[in-house]
Parts: structure tokens; sequence; C-alpha cells
């Protein structure tokens, strides 16, 4: 913010120091009443087609800083949902595992005699749905932080877009007060330039 003040306060001196220093040279100058105020007019002129140019290229930089907020918060929001994707696929990944090694297990027992068979069968189907069950858990948490991140993507690309925009409306109008004051300053130069 600090940075956008000085530039503004720079272009505005800038301006300001142009219109000063042609003027005091104008009047210093050893140059007809005609010749001078046709120098002011031409002058003035001058300063409202440089104000119109500063006011295009602020519009411009900050079209841009904007599209970039935008394009990154985006890129952003994308990279949290890929990783929420490829996370919920290892999570699949792990629960078929584990029910496959609890039908291994459960086999292997079955080989060996009817009641060891009974019981590994009833704790290799109770470590599978416990698994399952910390599977879905682990589930609703990492869809859960993805929605999280999600949204804080949101908030900065909404924050950062309403920075952007202000930006535009402060330069457009400190453009605009410029060409204003431009214009005066060839009317009164046209004015007088006609009253003499």
């Amino acid at each position: 913010m600090a940075e956008n003040n000085n530039s503004r306060d720079f272009t505005v001196g800038v301006i300001l120091g142009a219109v000063i220093g042609a003027s005091t040279a104008l009047l210093f100058a050893p140059k007809s009443g005609r010749e001078t105020r046709s120098d002011l007019s031409m002058g003035a002129q001058q300063m409202k087609y440089r104000a119109g140019e500063f006011k295009d290229m602020a519009a411009e930089k900050s079209s841009d800083w904007k599209d970039k907020a935008y394009t990154t918060g985006s890129e952003l929001k994308k990279k949290a949902m890929s990783t929420s994707a490829d996370l919920t696929k290892k999570s699949k990944e792990l629960t078929k595992a584990a029910a496959d090694k609890a039908q291994e297990v459960s086999k292997a027992v079955t080989q060996k005699t009817q009641d060891l068979t009974e019981k590994a069968t009833e704790k290799a189907e109770e470590a599978a749905k416990a698994t399952e069950e910390a599977a879905k858990t682990a589930e609703k948490t990492v869809n859960k932080k993805v929605e999280q991140a999600a949204d804080k993507a949101d908030k900065q690309i909404d924050k950062s877009a309403g920075k952007a925009e202000k930006a535009v409306n402060k330069t457009e109008k400190t453009a605009d007060k410029a060409v204003k004051t431009a214009d005066k300053a060839v009317n009164k130069a046209t004015d007088n330039t006609k009253s003499k």
C-alpha cells in the first residue's frame, strides 16, 4: 500500500513540477504576450495528453494485478483439489490392501483347526471393520481440510480482487483529476489568447 501511495505521489509531483517549470520558463522568457500565451496553451495541451497517458498506463497495470490475483487463487484451488483426489485414492487403496490382507490371514488360519478358524475369522472381520472405519474417518478429515483450504483460497482471491479493484478506482480518479486540471489550464489559456 505504501508503494502505491509513493507511486501516486511521485506521479502527481512530476505533473505539478512540469506545469510549474513550464509556466515559470514561459513567464520569464523574452517573448511577446501572444507567443507566451501560445506557448502556455501548447504546454497545457501537452500536459493533458501526458495525463491521459498516465491514466491509461495506470489502468493497464491495475488490470494486470487483478488478473494475477485471480490466476494465483485459481492455481491454489486446483492444487488443493488435486491433493484431495490423491489422498482419497490412496485411502481407498489402503482399505483394499487391508481387506486383502485380512482375507489371506483368514485362509491360513482355516487350514489349522476349526476353533482357531472361527476366532481368526472374527478377528479378521473386526480388523477389516476397524480399518474401514479408520479409512472413512481419514477420508472425512481430508475432505474437511480440502474444503477449508478451498474456502481460504476463495477468500484470498476475493480479498486480492477487492484490493486490485480499489487500486484501479483510485488511479482512475487521480488520472481524471489530472485530465480535468489540464483541461481547465487549456481552456484558461485559450480564453486568455482569445481575449487579447
